[in-house]
Formats: C-alpha cells, sequence, structure tokens
C-alpha cells in the first residue's frame, strides 16, 4: 500500500484520506518481485507530476479497503451540509 499522508495540493489531489496509491504510482506494468523499493520511491515524484495535470474533480483515483480506517474530516466542510457519523 501507498498512502499519502501529507496534502499536496487542493481538490482532486487531497489524496491524504488513507486511500491505497499504489496502482496508480506503479502505473499498468504493476510491481515485479525484482523490483526494489529504491525504485517505487523514484516513482511517486512522477505520479504527483502527472496528478498536477489533472483538472477533473471526478477523476476516481486509488483504493478503498474494506476494514481500513479512514481519515474523513476533509470532505465535511461548512458551505456543505455533511455530518460524519461513526459507524
Amino acid at each position: 500500500m501507498i498512502i499519502c499522508h501529507t496534502e499536496f495540493a487542493p481538490s482532486i489531489l487531497s489524496l491524504n484520506d488513507g486511500r491505497d496509491l499504489f496502482n496508480e504510482v506503479v502505473g499498468e506494468g504493476g510491481w515485479k518481485v525484482g523490483h526494489k523499493m529504491y525504485s517505487l520511491i523514484q516513482l511517486i515524484p512522477e505520479f504527483i507530476a502527472e496528478m498536477y495535470l489533472i483538472e477533473d474533480d471526478f477523476y476516481i483515483i486509488g483504493t478503498f479497503h474494506l476494514g481500513q480506517v479512514y481519515n474523513l474530516r476533509q470532505f465535511v466542510h461548512e458551505d456543505k451540509q455533511s455530518v460524519i457519523y461513526a459507524c
């Protein structure tokens, strides 16, 4: 799993809610056993640069996994009528 803990841009790039970004960072080729952690880390700046080119607010990115704990506070704004309920 690759999780972003820091907000690096507004709108779609607010990916710090706990979703898994692994597939988006690694790309279509996927992870291979021979790859090193260093090569994975080198893909992250390229991923961020590509995300800056996306202007579509409805672009779906990342994967939410059942059973994971997610930070949904960023989706609650004073201008929107939304509330978070524990469940």
